[in-house]
């Protein structure tokens, strides 16, 4: 008779929770206290900053976003017309129009 092998362990978090040491809060007092007294209203814009609502900046800035939109409306457009005539040149038009929006989101990030 055979023993089953044992279940394989969980694997282990890779970020777990971790509470500070008190030197640890010293530290970081310290530094707080260091930077108020060096840059006070760097102090006060990071003590004033909201986080994202969503924990993420937005992936598009406002331009890029109603530029997609402009793709978007002349995309659908297109569809509108005879599909013999648009149906053929559809993919070559979508290339055309979003591999340019591409370009221009990777040469214009989003600002935080």
């Amino acid at each position: 008779m055979t023993i089953p092998a044992p279940p394989p362990p969980e694997p282990a978090d890779p970020n777990p929770p971790r509470v500070l040491s008190s030197r640890e809060r010293a530290l970081l007092a310290r530094i707080e206290t260091d930077l108020t007294e060096a840059d006070p209203e760097l102090a006060r814009d990071l003590a004033t900053r909201r986080a994202p609502v969503l924990g993420v900046p937005p992936p598009m800035s406002p331009p890029q976003l109603w530029l997609l939109v402009a793709i978007m409306v002349v995309l659908s457009g297109a569809t509108q017309l005879p599909s013999a005539v648009w149906w053929p040149v559809l993919p070559l038009l979508t290339v055309l129009l979003v591999v340019p929006w591409i370009v221009y989101c990777l040469r214009h990030p989003a600002a935080d």
